[in-house]
């Protein structure tokens, strides 16, 4: 099972431990990265998230089971592409 981190604005820490991560009113999920013993590559999505207004993160980390279908692509993607589990 992959550790992933998700990035998140301080103020939804409240929420997120309640009822876990979803995602937005707009979003269909939530944007996530692989931990990597670099930090700089496992947060560089932070200068992204900034442009929106938000001043202080919490990363969360959690895992998925290998069997877990997920989508990827790059943060902001419009159309990004699934992959099954092989």
């Amino acid at each position: 099972m992959p550790t992933l981190i998700h990035l998140a604005d301080e103020k939804e820490t409240k929420r997120i431990i309640r009822g876990g991560i979803k995602g937005g009113k707009y979003q269909k999920g939530v944007f996530f990265m692989p931990l990597t013993s670099d930090f700089f590559v496992s947060h560089q999505w932070l200068r992204e998230l900034r442009r929106s207004g938000v001043q202080s993160y919490v990363g969360i980390y959690f895992k998925l089971p290998d069997e877990e279908e997920v989508w990827f692509g790059e943060y902001g993607m419009t159309s990004p592409r699934k992959t099954r589990p092989s």
